[in-house]
Formats: structure tokens, sequence, C-alpha cells
């Protein structure tokens, strides 16, 4: 009996030791998985570059040799013709010979035409989509009304003859390019904010006009909702029944209904992966939060990386692309703010296991009292400033939010008392257990 009861403790103890070890070095593979991934994400063009020579990396040198100038409307107006021109040229040759070059070589045209747009008024979640749908209603206004001629537009000279704001006006339409007085690119000539605005209702009263050139479509901006990434082949887009093609969301109604499977399909993911996990979930705190961890990790690596390759190649635009990067922005922020409360608490569990704290001693209590609020308001913090990137006024929020907190901690200042009274209790120690206490009669 007494061999049978050490052979079971050892073995528990060898459970319990293993499983720590396979959660910690699951968890470190899933790290260095993200890191991996994010990376090749991020900087397609550094692993192209790496594998050879091969067009892209030649045109990758030239966009930045010609790189744009905004010094004054003739420079952005310049620039954007330029670079415009250069977008179609490669937009009609994607559209029949699909290619990663090609849609790399899209991609760094876009972000050109984009860096000559002021979108400071537009959420940083959705400027990079308003910036390409934006620069698309410019091609379709530009190719109906001719631009005037360079000389006609100012250039640094004329700029730097005059005084205050400055902003000049494509004779006949409200395109606007405009002087920013402030933000980082201060100085710089932009198509405004308004012209970001107006643009579309402006193209909406003139899209009966011709499109010069003439070209095998009628608007560059419905024939860039139909584009899709190299990973979808053309066969499929062709193969599409009539009713698919139709508009939903400004958007063909197939990319619509494709992107929510592939979001209905993350989603059903997460939840399965968490629901595995919670059945093998250790009693242990540590081994469990680690274990809560690769459920994060998992919502990281998706929502970073794997979800937005496939809305890229889907190409989703207008509304649809909006409400799709609002959601997929929620579930980022929402994501980093429940790995960092995992990672503090986690880090608390540590020092916790050391041999001079007691596990249900009172410092142990008072470390995870601590982790939870340092967890609460790191977790705040991060929502709040996705808050931000998707243009909620989270600051003037906070601001409001101060002024009142004010009143609020004035009205429970007896609560506040006795929290804080709590901490001195924890900290202190004036009363321990087995301690003989007076309290008023009792």
């Amino acid at each position: 009996m007494l061999k049978l009861a050490i052979g079971a403790e050892l073995d528990d103890c060898f459970g319990r030791y293993s499983r720590g070890i396979f959660l910690r070095r699951l968890l470190s593979l899933l790290a260095v998985a993200l890191v991996i991934v994010a990376l090749a994400g991020v900087s397609p063009t550094a692993a192209q570059s790496v594998q050879g020579d091969d067009t892209s990396a030649v045109s990758q040198r030239d966009l930045i040799l010609r790189s744009i100038r905004t010094d004054s409307p003739r420079d952005t107006l310049e620039s954007f013709l330029r670079i415009s021109g250069e977008l179609s040229a490669a937009i009609l040759q994607y559209r029949t010979n699909k290619s990663a070059d090609l849609s790399e070589h899209l991609a760094l045209l876009s972000e050109q035409v984009t860096a000559l747009i002021d979108l400071s008024a537009v959420p940083a979640a959705t400027r990079l989509e308003r910036g390409e749908e934006t620069a698309m209603v410019l091609l379709d206004i530009f190719g109906r009304i001719a631009p005037p001629p360079l000389e006609d537009v100012p250039d640094v000279d004329a700029v730097a003859d005059r005084r205050g704001t400055v902003v000049w006006r494509v004779p006949n339409t409200p395109v606007r390019i405009g002087l920013m007085e402030e933000g980082p690119r201060k100085g710089e000539f932009l198509f405004t904010a308004q012209t970001v605005r107006a643009a579309p209702r402006f193209f909406r009263g003139i899209e009966e006009l011709p499109l010069t050139p003439s070209m095998p479509f009628a608007t560059w901006t419905d024939m860039s909702r139909q584009i899709t990434g190299p990973l979808i082949p053309a066969w499929l887009v062709q193969a599409m029944p009539e009713p698919l093609l139709r508009t939903w969301l400004d958007t063909p109604a197939w990319k619509v209904l494709l992107m929510i499977l592939v979001d209905g399909i993350a989603i059903l993911l997460a939840i399965l992966l968490y629901r595995s996990l919670r059945r093998i979930e250790p009693t242990d705190r540590l081994n469990r939060l680690l274990l809560r961890m690769i459920t994060a990790l998992a919502c990281l690596i998706a929502v970073m990386v794997l979800i937005p390759v496939i809305a890229r190649n889907i190409n989703l635009s207008g509304q649809a692309s909006e409400i799709e990067k609002f959601v997929r922005t929620v579930a980022l922020y929402a994501a980093w703010a429940w790995l960092f409360w995992l990672t503090i608490r986690s880090i608390f569990e540590v020092v916790i296991r050391s041999p001079r704290v007691s596990d249900e001693s009172y410092d142990a209590n008072l470390l995870r009292l601590i982790s939870a609020i340092l967890g609460i308001t790191g977790a705040i913090l991060i929502l709040a400033y996705g808050g931000q990137q998707l243009g909620l006024p989270v600051m003037s929020l906070l601001a409001g939010l101060g002024i009142g907190g004010l009143a609020v901690a004035l009205a429970i200042r007896p609560t506040l008392e006795n929290l804080i009274g709590g901490f001195t209790l924890y900290i202190d120690k004036p009363v321990r257990v087995g301690d003989f206490c007076t309290f008023g009669g009792q």
C-alpha cells in the first residue's frame, strides 16, 4: 500500500510537472509563430526581394526614386497625375495577368497616391480604404474633366508670395489642394479633407460623361470594386451568377457573403479552441492563465495576419470595407486587452510562487488584488486607444469623466477611505490571525 501511495504521488507530481512544461512550450511556440507570421505579413516586399531579381524589386526601386512632391499645388497635382497614370496602367495589366508582383506594385502605388490626400478627418483604422476609394473617384473625375495645364497651377514661387491659408481649386470642380497648417505633415499641399467629402457627390453628377481615354469599363470606381487579390482566381469571379454581382454596401454581394463566411469561421474556431482548452484546464492558477493565453494569442494571429490577408484578396470597398475594418479593429484591441490582463495576472502569479510568499497569505491576496487593478486599468487604456483609432472621442470623454470623477470621488469618500484602509491592513498587517482584538464594544 505504501509503495502504491508513493507511486501515485510521484505520478501526480510528474503529471503536473509535464503539464506545466507542455503549456509553457506550447505558449512559446505560439508566440514564435505569431512573430514569424506577423513579420511575413507586414513585410512581404522584403521576402520577395530576398527571393530573386523579379520585376517587383525593380518597380519598388523606381517608385522610391520617383517619390512624390507636395511643396506646392502644382507639385501635388503633377505627382497625382503621374502616379494615377502608372496606377491605371498597372490595374489594366493586373486585370489580364494576376500575379503577386503586380499586386505588390499596385499596393505601393496606392500608398503613394493615398499620401497625396488629407485623411486626418478619417478614423485611423479606415484611412487606407478611404484614401484608395477617393483616389478612384479622382481618377473618374479627371477622366471626364481634363485637369488644367500645370503652368496654370500655383508653383512654389507663387505660394511663397502669398500669406495666410493657401487653397487652390481645380476649375469647375470642388476638388481643392490646400496647405496643411498643423500636424505631422505641416507645410505640405494635399487634396483637402473637404475634397474627400465632396468628390463622390460631384462625380455622381458627371458620371454620364464619357471616360477619356476610353476604357473597357464604365467607371474606375466600379471596376476597382470587382478587383480581387492574387489568391482568388479570375475564373471564380467570372463564374459568379448575376445576383451575386449586384452591389451591397458599395461592394459586390459575393464579396460581402465570402467575408461574412470567413469571419464566421474564425469566430467558430476561436470558440472551439476556447472550449477545448477549458476541458483540460488545470487547477493551478498560473497554468490556467497560461492556457488561456493560447486562445488570446490565436485570436491575435487571426485578426492581425490571417483575416487581413484574406480581406485584402477579397478586396472589399465602400461601406462594406469600413464595417469589416471596424469589426476587425474592435476584435484586435479586445484581444490585446485580454492578453494584457492574462499577462499581468501570470506575472504576479509567478511572484506569488516564490518560497517567501505563501499561496493563501495576506501578501498573496494583496498581490492578486494589485494585479487585478493593473490588468483592468491596462485593458481599459488599450480599449480606449482602440476607440480613438475608430474615431470615437475618447480623449474628450476622459476629460469629461475627470471632471465628473471629482464629484463622484467626493460623494463616495467613505467608501474610498475604507478601500485605502483595506490596503493599509494588507501592507502593515496590524492584525493577524490569532490576535485578540476589540472593536467598539465587541
